[in-house]
Formats: structure tokens, sequence, C-alpha cells
């Protein structure tokens, strides 16, 4: 008898084991996939974020998840500043790369030309005399470069402040000298007038004394954007929700050759949503509530899909028991972030249980409510509903071209799925 409930034990195990390796290789794929060059960085331009689309839909459907619409996805459309043409940078006779020496914010009109460059150090901007002279200057030529690093007067920190919102020197473009480059978005909802650039203090090889720049900007109207909603019917309560979302759009393309693949952000996120809707949808694993799955897009460019969402949604938001938001899934080796916890001590309570009693991560961080996902249009609509982030020092590629898969270590992604899913079945 011994002999038998060993084989029977170890054969459980294995069993166990296989099913949470399949999962975990299912979340690679998925992330392997996204973060191709094929998809374009998921962004608004060459159909990145369209291609996204319907290769969740199509998991959706292998899933055999159940639609609220016909083709999984609700419509609706976008516009905004784009830049899909030809890109270049040359300071003196040095060419900068794309993505790695510089980036061009996304709201920066077209441009093409030479210009002198002036830079502001932290010596003239400490210099309240200096800063009065500067400022009667017209430099419609100039390229105005400046480093914020060891600026602390009033003055210069107010004029910093002052350039990108309302080029107050005339100049034709500006330039942040900064140590790490990050990107804001790929579609910029605001039209600039003026050339905006990050440049990388260390691609900086010597005194800039004239650059030579292109820059082909477009804007966009009516560019079609989907979310994509499936769902997984409750077996006692059918008619109360659980929603879990995430977005899968990034940051698409700047300039013709430069992509940025949003491996953490979020294609992890996308994997772990996949993740759990595949677990869901299995009859064994059918959750007592109904189980939304929402893959919101336009997230980087404002929220947009989630704010379409909540305005056209396709049962009533008072129906939501409960939502988790799932963005930058990766890591957690230090742990896991919950916004919101502070504002629904209950449910925080329960997660806190949850890690306290099975061991799964070093720690679970509760905050305060934050407008950074999709979490926030349904916060707004008083919605409960938590934003989940993974917490670790083993990758560091926010929105930069280095955002790659394989660069995303998976360190804790069991264990972070195992909470969430003891969290999911608590209700």
């Amino acid at each position: 008898m011994t002999h038998k409930i060993l084989i029977i034990t170890a054969s459980l195990f294995f069993a166990a084991s296989n099913l949470l390796a399949q999962q975990h290789q299912y979340a690679h794929n998925v992330i392997d996939t996204l973060t191709s060059e094929s998809y374009q960085g998921r962004g608004f331009v060459n159909g990145g974020a369209e291609k996204a689309a319907r290769f969740i839909a199509n998991e959706f459907v292998k899933l055999k998840l159940q639609n609220l619409t016909p083709d999984y996805t609700q419509s609706f459309t976008v516009s905004g500043n784009t830049l899909p043409g030809d890109l270049s940078l040359r300071l003196n006779k040095q060419l900068l790369k794309p993505g790695y020496d510089y980036l061009v914010s996304a709201s920066s009109p077209s441009i093409k030309g030479k210009f002198k460059v002036i830079m502001l150090d932290s010596v003239l901007l400490n210099n309240k005399a200096a800063i009065a002279n500067l400022r009667k200057k017209t430099l419609k030529r100039y390229f105005v470069f400046y480093d914020r690093k060891g600026v602390n007067s009033k003055e210069g920190k107010a004029l910093l402040d002052s350039l990108r919102q309302f080029n107050v020197l005339s100049a034709a473009g500006y330039g942040s000298v900064v140590e790490k480059l990050t990107w804001g978005a790929g579609l910029s909802t605001r039209f600039g007038t003026f050339p905006t650039l990050s440049i990388l203090k260390q691609s900086l090889k010597a005194q800039v004394k004239n650059l030579t720049i292109e820059i082909n900007a477009q804007v966009n109207k009516d560019i079609p954007a989907r979310n994509v909603i499936g769902f997984v019917p409750g077996k006692e309560r059918p008619d109360s929700f659980l929603v879990v979302t995430a977005h899968y759009d990034h940051l698409g393309l700047m300039g013709k050759g430069t992509y940025f693949p949003g491996a953490n952000d979020n294609a992890s996120g996308v994997a772990s949503l996949l993740d759990l809707a595949s677990w869901y949808g299995k009859p064994e694993n059918k959750p007592r509530y109904s189980m939304v799955f929402i893959a919101f897009t336009g997230e980087e460019a404002g929220l947009l899909g989630s704010y379409y969402y909540v305005a056209h949604p396709l049962f009533p938001l008072k129906k939501i028991k409960f939502l988790i938001n799932l963005d930058m899934m990766g890591t957690g080796s230090d742990g896991l972030s919950v916004v919101n916890g502070t504002v629904f001590k209950k449910e925080a309570a329960v997660l806190t249980t949850i890690n306290d009693q099975k061991k799964y991560l070093k720690q679970v961080f509760h905050g305060g409510p934050g407008c950074a996902s999709d979490h926030c249009p349904f916060y707004e609509k008083e919605v409960p509903c938590f934003f989940f982030f993974t917490r670790g020092e083993e990758y560091g590629g926010y929105h930069s071209v280095n955002d790659r898969a394989d660069k995303l270590a998976f360190t804790y992604w069991d264990n972070v799925t195992s909470t969430i899913k003891d969290f999911l079945d608590s209700f």
C-alpha cells in the first residue's frame, strides 16, 4: 500500500511539474512572438498593434474562451503624431544611432537641415544674470542642448521646465542630455511645433558645435484600434464578473529601422493574462464568477483603450466584483507591488495572507492609488481594482530598445502566477 501511495504521489508531482513547465513555455512563446520584429513594437505604425490584436484574438479562440463580440474585439479609432519615416542625427561629423544614442519625442514635427548648437551647462543655469541675458536672445538657427545635472537655482530650473513646453528661447529645437534613454510613447496626442531630443551623455564624444538632422513625422487620423475581449462563464455566479486586464500595445517605431520590443512592458502582462485564461478555460478550473480577459490597446498613448472601454462597456461595470490589471510582470525577485492596496484593504489582506502562508514571494507591497495603467479608468468609475507589477533588479530595460525577450529573467514567473490564481480563487 505504501509503495502504491508513493507511486501515486510521484505521478501527481510530475504531472503538476509538467503542467507548470508547459505554462512557462507558453508564456515564453507569447513574449517571443509579440516582441518579434514583424510586430514592429506593437505601435500604430505599419500595423504592429493591429497584428498583435489578431494574435491575441486567435489565442482566445484556441483557448476556447467565449466571445462578447463576434470577433472578440472592440473597435474604435485613435489619432496622433508618429515618426514612421527617415530619421537621422549627426553631431559635428558623428552619426548617432537612434534608440541607442538618442531619442526623438513622438510629438516632434518634421525637420531637415543643419543647425548650430548651444549647450546650457550648470554654470550658466545657476547664474541669474546669465539666464536673464539668455532669455533676450533669439536662437532660431540653433538647437539648444542642456543638462539638468547640477542645476540648483530656481531660475535655472524654471527655464528648463519652460523650454520644451513654450520654446521661450525661440530655438529650432531642444536636446536634453541624459544618463539613460527612456522613450515616452510612439504615438503622441500632442502635436509639437519644434523637435525635442534626448541625447545619451556617453554618446557625446566632443564639444558639439553643430548638428545635421532629419525627422519625418506624420499626423495620422482615425487609425484603427482594437481591444480584445474573451470570457469564461462562472459556474455559480455567471452574472457577476472578475476581470483580468493587460495592455498589449507598446511604443512601436521611431523612424524606419528602430523598433521597441516591449518584452516586460507589456508582452509579459499579456503572457500572464493568456496564461490565466488558459488555466481558467479548462473545465476542471472553471471559476465561481464569470472571468473576463481584456487586452487593451493605446495604453502608452494615454490609456486610450481602457478609457474607451469604460465609456462603452460590454456589460455593466457595476457587475464587476473585482478587477486586476497586469503590467510589467517579468521579474519578481523583490516581490509584487499592488497599486490600490491601501484602498481596498480587505482584498489586500487576503493577498498578504496568501503570500504569508504559501511563501510565494519575498514581499507584497501595498501602495496607494495611481493612474499609470489601465486599471485607472475603472477605478475612476468606482470599480474595485488592483494594478499588479513585479519588482526586481534583474531587469531594467524600461521603455528602451533593450526591453527584449532574451533579457527577461522570468525569475519568479510561476510563483507570481500562483499568487494571482490563489487571489482570484478567493472570491
